[in-house]
């Protein structure tokens, strides 16, 4: 029931005739189907979001399972280029070294870029806002 005293409602009671009671209820009612309403929407976004990351996921792994086949062919490709001039079990050793080095290094580079202190910022701002519900308490 809409009780709003506009035009296009003139046939309808003005909002001070109606009971509390029936107010409330109407109130409960819209509310209620507001809510289930709002549900349905975040349920539709959540899984065309799900959807969408899956998508993404399973190209971004089929993209990097061909480049690591990628990368073992040029690897397999510089061992047969060294085992021209020496042995094949060294030169597939001196490959394996090299990629191991490159490995360290990545590893290096990537955990000194590493924050030390996981959840900073939000650490920060939970104790900012401790502090301001302190202030506001005292």
């Amino acid at each position: 029931m809409a009780y709003a005293s506009s035009p296009q409602n003139a046939g309808e009671r003005p909002l001070q005739s109606v009971p509390t009671g029936e107010l409330l209820g109407d109130l409960f009612r819209q509310s209620s189907e507001l809510f289930k309403k709002e549900i349905e929407l975040a349920r539709a976004e959540g899984r065309e979001t799900v959807k969408a990351a899956v998508s993404a996921t399973i190209g971004m792994v089929l993209g990097a399972m061909l480049g690591m086949l990628a990368l073992a062919a040029f690897c397999a490709g510089a061992v047969l280029a060294l085992a021209k001039n020496m042995e094949p079990w060294a030169a597939a050793m001196i490959v394996g070294v090299v990629l191991l080095v490159i490995a360290g290094i990545t590893i290096v580079s990537v955990r000194s870029q590493t924050k030390k202190s996981p959840l900073e910022r939000t650490q920060r701002s939970v104790k900012e806002d401790v502090q301001w519900a302190k202030e506001r308490i005292a």
